[in-house]
């Protein structure tokens, strides 16, 4: 890709975002109208200052915590080429139907209405951490 238009990408990019969820939250809760010009300046400061740190904290510790897991990974990399090469070999033949893996078929689904009050998976983690407080 020629140099000059990564920074026509990037603006394409950046346009384009502005249609997820995320861009919500750059938003003010309340309308620039009901307060001072200064005060919704620093509201709306405020707002993405905690939603940069938030995001930052998240894929700071994601990072460190993959990075940690691959360290220790890495003096088995010949073994887990092999098991994974042959996994991908054996999901091929699945799909081809050549070779019939029973626990593909089953299906497992956890009921959350039956989970203790207050409790949620990982992803509640995730998105309680990273995501602004409004």
């Amino acid at each position: 890709m020629a140099p000059v238009l990564l920074p026509l990408l990037a603006v394409v990019a950046g346009l384009v975002s502005f249609r997820s969820p995320c861009y919500l939250s750059y938003v003010s809760a309340l309308p620039a109208s009901e307060l001072g010009r200064e005060e919704a300046r620093a509201v709306t400061l405020r707002a993405a200052v905690l939603f940069v740190a938030g995001f930052t904290t998240v894929f700071t510790l994601l990072g460190v915590s993959v990075g940690l897991a691959g360290g220790a990974l890495e003096r088995h990399l010949p073994l887990i080429v092999r098991i994974s090469g042959v996994a991908i070999v054996a999901m091929g033949l699945a799909t081809l139907g050549v070779l019939r893996l029973p626990f593909l078929y089953r299906e497992r689904r956890l009921d959350l209405a039956a989970l203790p009050r207050g409790f949620r998976p990982m992803q509640t983690w995730f998105a309680r951490h990273g995501w602004p407080p409004i």
